[in-house]
């Protein structure tokens, strides 16, 4: 933060980066975005590497870079960086984490680090999206997972991003779910948290917007190197018929209905 402020925006400390987005107003931001994210004003470009059959250098382009120089004259911390740098203290060891088992069967491990007033969750729900997903329906988890953004049966997308930004807290709903809230909100967050894992939305517009997407997404993955290789090893290493050799694409995703994703969505996992 310090030399970002000082090498990199040339202001004097980061309190001034606060003061300058305080400063920011909604005819600003409408003003940039006005000017900037339209299509006249935007480049597109692609890259495509053609093979030589030559070796490939080792040397880069033109050798190493160097981002910085030697100081030529002494250098003096600023006073607010000074008091935090020159007195260096050794942090405490943390405290062992607290592992138990919820009544509901919720697998919770317990980790106080008291360095901010904030806690964060992390959690997963045991799933596997090869072995759980009905044939020909491939890809009806990655549409799922899109759509929990787009709010609750008891809020919509715009309400319960507002409840979220009310308490300054950031949720992520899904299979794999998180939660990042101030202490003195750590309710209002989980109770966010649990409406949008128990009860999503999962509205037919937004589906129709995903749907698409995601079919295109899984179209351009499945040209990708990574992608190709690992299909290949997984076609060397398991038995034919294995679920996990079954393919994702275009034409499965895009046969997908919205009961298919509710459908998926209602299948019971166990907490982990």
């Amino acid at each position: 933060m310090w030399s970002d402020a000082l090498a990199s925006e040339g202001r004097n400390s980061p309190d001034e980066d606060v003061e300058a987005i305080r400063r920011v107003t909604t005819a600003d931001v409408n003003r940039v975005a006005k000017q900037y994210l339209v299509d006249q004003n935007s480049i597109a470009a692609q890259l495509k590497p053609s093979p030589s059959g030559e070796a490939v250098a080792s040397k880069g382009f033109g050798g190493g870079e160097q981002l910085t120089s030697a100081p030529t004259k002494p250098v003096d911390l600023p006073a607010w960086a000074g008091s935090r740098l020159l007195a260096l203290e050794l942090p405490s060891a943390p405290p062992s984490s607290a592992d138990m088992k919820l009544p509901n069967g919720v697998h919770l491990i317990v980790r106080t680090l008291k360095v901010t007033p904030t806690v964060n969750v992390f959690g997963a729900i045991r799933h596997e999206a090869p072995l759980e997903t009905a044939p020909g329906k491939d890809g009806v988890s990655d549409v799922l997972g899109d759509l929990f953004s787009y709010g609750t049966k008891n809020l919509d997308r715009l309400a319960f991003q507002k409840a979220l930004d009310d308490i300054a807290a950031d949720e992520s709903a899904g299979y794999n779910f998180s939660l990042h809230v101030l202490k003195q909100d750590f309710s209002r967050g989980v109770q966010l948290l649990a409406d949008n894992e128990l009860n999503p939305a999962l509205p037919k517009e937004a589906f129709d917007v995903i749907k698409p997407q995601t079919a295109q997404f899984v179209s351009g993955k499945m040209k990708s190197p990574g992608y190709r290789a690992g299909r290949a090893l997984n076609a060397a290493l398991l038995p034919a018929g294995d679920p996990v050799l079954r393919e994702t694409t275009p034409q499965t995703v895009s046969s997908l209905t919205l009961d298919d994703v509710k459908q998926y969505y209602a299948k019971p996992c166990g907490p982990i």
